[in-house]
């Protein structure tokens, strides 16, 4: 299993996650952030804040499990459907998920992920 983590413009967010959920990703986790630093900070859209940063760009951070042999077929789409070609764009990491656990149940890894069908292996989806 691999954890996608894509750093992108809040404009952007919907596109990728309705071409995600087309192609059968059926669970995110999704949250506002903010990109500092020169190369992330679109200065058309930049912004000053009075509170603790200088300059930002409102970003969406988009998390979600998938099987390693999707991992290139998600990186295409995010792009693709992130891209404005515009400083800030964004940033996507690909993290190796060594265990999982879930919470209510305390079930672990795939008999964790049961019910999310693009982390399962099809012969566990038949159990």
């Amino acid at each position: 299993m691999r954890l996608i983590r894509a750093m992108i413009r809040c404009e952007k967010i919907q596109d990728v996650l309705d071409a995600l959920e087309s192609e059968g990703v059926e669970a995110f986790t999704v949250d506002h952030t903010q990109g500092i630093g020169s190369h992330l900070i679109d200065p058309d859209n930049a912004s000053v804040s009075m509170e603790c940063i200088d300059h930002y760009t409102k970003m969406t951070k988009l998390e979600f499990i998938c099987r390693e042999k999707n991992v290139n077929k998600y990186l295409h789409l995010i792009r693709h459907y992130a891209f404005t070609g515009k400083s800030g764009d964004g940033y996507i990491y690909v993290i190796p998920v060594e265990t999982m656990v879930q919470i209510r149940s305390g079930d672990t890894d795939q008999k964790g992920l049961r019910h999310l069908r693009e982390v399962l292996d099809v012969e566990q989806e038949t159990e």
